[in-house]
C-alpha cells in the first residue's frame, strides 16, 4: 500500500519484483534518484515505480509484459 509520501522502498521493491538491494544499487550506479522524505527514507511515486519497470525490464514493456 503506497503511503501519502508515497511507497516505501520494500513495497516499491514488491511492485517492480525486484530486491530492495536492486533498487539501492540503481541508485548507487546513477540510474535512478528515489525522493527522500523528511527522515531520509526512499519514497516511491507510482510514476517512480513506472520509471523503474522500464529501467528493468526494457524488453518487457516493448512486448507489452509486465503491466
Amino acid at each position: 500500500m503506497e503511503e501519502a509520501g508515497g511507497a516505501k522502498i520494500s513495497e516499491a521493491a514488491r511492485q517492480v519484483k525486484a530486491s530492495a538491494w536492486t533498487l539501492r544499487a540503481l541508485e548507487r550506479r546513477g540510474l535512478f534518484q528515489a525522493r527522500r522524505d523528511w527522515t531520509g527514507a526512499r519514497r516511491y511515486s507510482q510514476e517512480d515505480i513506472q520509471k523503474l519497470r522500464e529501467i528493468l525490464f526494457p524488453s518487457a514493456e516493448v512486448k507489452g509484459i509486465g503491466r
